[in-house]
């Protein structure tokens, strides 16, 4: 039986775009690479041939990015550059940030309640913007993302006062 692990969804610029490494491929793609560990041998997927080779995984939805998000991690061109030359070290670092992210998150958690609707307001779009650096890999000061990030802050502020009126009632 095979042993299969999704690692990571990445993202490159168009200009840099990575070979895709399935059997007789070998295209150049730059959106929704798929890295994958298959019996101990990393490999770099196109999402086409992701879902040739892993369609039911992939249809079922079963199997979520052990790094980052299904969305896809925008890479450097550092980072780029290490998924060719070393993609363990690559990984290495993934999993490194994905802990420290771990870590900070349980860190983080406090008793919201005794704050302010604005002052949790400020909370939460703060932590969307964060989010947004490293689970998405956007810079949430960038022109054009200033909407999503308001409208994914509300809906944190929203989940966090109805989980409080939950546990009160």
């Amino acid at each position: 039986m095979d042993k299969f692990e999704l690692l990571t969804v990445i993202e490159v610029s168009e200009n840099n775009k990575v070979l895709c490494q399935f059997k007789n491929c070998n295209r150049p793609v730059f959106k929704k690479v798929h890295i994958v560990r298959n019996n101990e041998k990393i490999q770099i997927l196109g999402s086409e041939c992701y879902k040739k080779q892993y369609g039911e995984h992939h249809a079922l939805n079963k199997v979520k990015p052990i790094y980052g998000a299904a969305s896809g991690i925008a890479l450097s061109e550092d980072e780029r550059s290490l998924l060719l030359e070393n993609t363990e070290e690559l990984i290495r670092q993934l999993r490194k940030k994905h802990q420290d992210n771990e870590a900070l998150s349980e860190k983080k958690a406090f008793d919201y309640s005794k704050l302010s609707d604005s002052e949790l307001r400020k909370v939460v779009l703060e932590k969307t913007k964060e989010d947004f650096r490293v689970d998405k890999g956007l810079d949430p000061e960038l022109l054009g993302w200033s909407g999503w990030i308001k409208s994914d802050a509300e809906k944190l502020f929203q989940k966090i006062r109805n989980e409080e009126s939950n546990t009160k009632a």
